[in-house]
């Protein structure tokens, strides 16, 4: 519920005003006794002040509940956590409520005389609306929030594992060269060149030497640890390697 507050966007918008408009439909079919024998005129009149009171409510959930639910959820233990949402719904119902009665009013849908009784008997109606959207907004906006967590977390776990691959592969390629350098293998292959035709037994001794040394530099990165007559071996071929090409002058 930690990211519920950086949801300003316009995806967020549009969700908000469906709710809007769907709260106020709702209001109007549910609470207002509007039939289909209603004349046209009366549902016009009733979906109106239905929509003023939405749409004086629903921007206030919209924008103060990703704000202050967080800071709720961080503080408080479930139930009281819940107990203190609810509260904040209730307090910005009345809010819009008083907002939406004074816009009636100013515009002469309501005579002034009237404000508190009209808003003693829209609380109920706003109060149960308020509760059951932003209840179901708050839900879906924490859900929202938790999947892209999850999401930020397994893209970073992925780019993590890549680089520790790219980092295990690159030492990998370190290690072969720091145990067969370039250079030695080069002669090698040109040592072997040489023997094809006058030494072909050579030329097929060597080139198994040079396999057992390639194949010991790869094993080192996996078993780092080896037998003492493994690496004997080892230093055996490259000792039989050097002394093809250096010949007497090996010591």
């Amino acid at each position: 519920m930690s990211q519920v507050g950086s949801r300003s966007g316009t995806a967020y918008w549009a969700r908000i005003a469906g709710i809007n408009l769907a709260a106020a439909l709702a209001v109007t079919v549910v609470f207002s006794g509007m039939t289909l024998k209603t004349p046209a005129g009366q549902w016009a009149l009733a979906f109106f002040t239905s929509f003023v009171f939405s749409t004086c409510i629903a921007p206030l959930l919209g924008y103060l509940m990703p704000r202050l639910a967080p800071w709720i959820w961080c503080r408080m233990t479930f139930p009281f956590n819940w107990a203190a949402i609810f509260l904040t719904m209730i307090v910005l119902a009345v809010l819009g409520s008083i907002a939406a009665i004074g816009i009636l009013t100013m515009i002469g849908y309501l005579p002034p005389g009237r404000f508190l009784a009209w808003l003693y008997g829209s609380l109920k109606i706003a109060i149960v609306v308020t509760v059951t959207a932003g209840s179901f907004v708050t839900i879906y906006e924490m859900m929202q929030a938790r999947l892209r967590e999850t999401t930020l977390a397994l893209r970073t776990t992925e780019r993590n594992e890549a680089e520790a691959r790219r980092l295990a592969a690159e030492a990998q390629l370190a290690s072969i060269e720091s145990r067969v350098q370039p250079h030695f293998l080069f002669n090698t292959l040109n040592s072997i060149a040489a023997l094809v035709h006058d030494d072909p037994a050579g030329a097929e001794r060597m080139t198994g030497q040079l396999a057992s040394l390639l194949r010991s530099a790869l094993d080192s990165t996996a078993t780092p640890l080896v037998a003492l007559d493994e690496e004997l071996r080892v230093v055996r071929a490259y000792l039989d390697i050097e002394r093809v090409r250096f010949g007497d002058r090996l010591r």
